[in-house]
């Protein structure tokens, strides 16, 4: 078994072969982990939330069901879910961006982390797929609109999936701190691979 700790406000990555199984757990609760991943043979080749919604129609794939690639094939599996079961497929990672537009330059962001995070898996691109925000709470209300929540996560709450090919597996723990997405601070996540 492999395990790699993500510290607040950091990314990491794992390799993970197909059949596979790989386990995500907020180590402390309240924390986002922004999920990215890419076949290691064609990083071009990755996990798309855009085509996963349309494969699946929902707004999240429920357990056994699968996340998409965008060349329309499964590339994980969701096998477990071990949380109050609240993902988000809408949001886009947090960037330097926004938070200079709050007020707030140079903070870490999920965006930057990503790259870097990519870059060192051997993922050289500066294309940043969406990512599957796991333990996000963003409801969707009957009028439209789409609000931001607490995570409702506890410390051990995890997510397991099931590789479909070879794949680079990318976490960042989200590093938005100015409001109570994540309680206030940015804290660890932990990902285990198994078989």
């Amino acid at each position: 078994m492999t395990m790699v700790t993500v510290p607040g406000y950091e990314g990491r990555f794992v390799q993970v072969n197909k059949g596979q199984h790989v386990r995500v757990t907020d180590l402390e609760g309240t924390q986002i982990g922004d999920m990215f991943c890419h076949v290691v043979h064609d990083p071009r080749h990755y996990l798309s939330t855009s085509i996963t919604r349309l494969a699946v129609r929902r707004l999240f794939p429920r357990v056994g069901e699968h996340f998409y690639s965008n060349r329309h094939q499964p590339i994980l599996e969701f096998v477990e879910d071990n949380s109050p079961g609240l993902h988000d497929l809408l949001m886009a990672p947090c960037d330097s961006d926004m938070y200079a537009g709050r007020g707030y330059h140079n903070h870490a962001n999920c965006k930057d982390n990503y790259l870097t995070t990519a870059k060192d898996a051997g993922v050289c691109s500066d294309f940043v797929p969406d990512p599957v925000n796991i333990f996000q709470v963003t409801p969707v209300h009957p009028d439209g609109r789409i609000s931001v929540e607490r995570t409702r996560t506890k410390a051990g709450d995890n997510v397991v999936f099931l590789a479909k090919f070879d794949v680079i597996f990318i976490i960042t723990a989200c590093s938005s701190d100015t409001g109570d997405i994540n309680g206030g601070e940015s804290t660890p996540l932990s990902i285990e691979v198994f078989d």
